[in-house]
């Protein structure tokens, strides 16, 4: 999985598994939060039509867990069981390296997916293949589907976190890093809000941004929340030496756990998003992924 932060420079962690901390949101989010995206809480309902609108196939159902809102197993789970399964034309996934490596598989992933939800602006098609860094590719094509009407990408927006329940650290102002007290997040913090400025500025601003013939971004805090969704809600696999990334939609609701019960895979076909038992458990007791960056202070809120 990809991680948003880590101490010492602004590239978000390679692989592996990024960390969920339920605090409050800190107090720089309640001012941001007026030009934040406005999306609705879901409902549970909401979340089952999630899951029918992914095409997912679900032993699980989205409720209180003790680590807060989660999925929870419906009945008793074997090893190597699917939790959750969702169709690859249904998830939104890029190379990590399309340049200067192998882009076989998420070419022929571009294809099909424009065959089932319409066709992408070819300067949106050329940047997702183009030698931009990741998570600025994935978050344009995020943008891009938040305009977009389909029920599914509808759906899957209005179950992503609002930008005031975030608290990555590129989200902190000046203003705000003495709420991290520690000196060396303060600094990290520092570098992620500079870097994502810079990211929207360069790339997502609707006037002065490389891609504002596609009108993604007409503010700040929308391009913060998209990349602070893009750096805690991907996932990393590799098909035949091809490194890629993953948004999976209904998927990324697992929460975090150091005792993790489940782990995301391709599917033997590479057709197939699973989520995987790799042990027994029982029913009803929440279904966890390890979403750990490989630096502990990479803290994040998800869910």
């Amino acid at each position: 999985m990809h991680c948003g932060s880590y101490l010492g420079g602004p590239v978000g962690c390679r692989e592996f598994r990024p960390f969920s901390a339920r605090k409050a949101p800190p107090l720089r989010l309640q001012r941001l939060s007026v030009a934040a995206p406005s999306l609705k809480l879901p409902t549970i309902d909401a979340f089952e039509q999630l899951a029918q609108h992914a095409e997912a196939t679900v032993l699980t159902a989205v409720g209180p867990t003790l680590l807060g809102r989660g999925l929870i197993a419906l009945r008793d789970v074997a090893p190597r069981d699917p939790v959750v399964s969702v169709p690859v034309y249904n998830a939104l996934l890029i190379a990590d390296d399309p340049t200067n490596g192998i882009s076989i598989y998420s070419d022929r992933h571009h294809r099909r997916w424009q065959e089932l939800h319409g066709s992408l602006p070819e300067q949106l098609l050329e940047f997702l293949q183009g030698e931009a860094r990741w998570d600025i590719r994935m978050a344009a094509w995020l943008l891009y589907m938040k305009q977009h009407r389909a029920l599914l990408w509808r759906s899957y927006m209005q179950h992503l976190p609002r930008e005031q329940d975030m608290c990555c650290l590129l989200n902190y102002s000046r203003d705000d890093i003495a709420e991290l007290q520690i000196p060396a997040l303060q600094s990290e913090a520092v570098v992620q809000a500079d870097w994502a400025a810079f990211l929207h500025g360069n790339y997502l601003h609707h006037k002065s941004g490389q891609l504002a013939s596609l009108n993604l971004s007409d503010s700040l805090p929308l391009s913060l929340w998209t990349i602070s969704m893009v750096r805690s809600r991907t996932f990393s696999e590799d098909v035949n030496g091809e490194p890629l990334t993953l948004m999976v939609p209904y998927a990324d609701l697992a929460n975090h756990n150091f005792d993790n019960n489940c782990t995301f895979c391709l599917s033997r076909d590479n057709k197939r998003c699973d989520f995987k038992a790799f042990e027994f458990f029982l029913y009803d007791p929440g279904v966890c992924n390890w979403w750990l960056c490989w630096h502990p202070w990479c803290i994040l809120q998800y869910h």
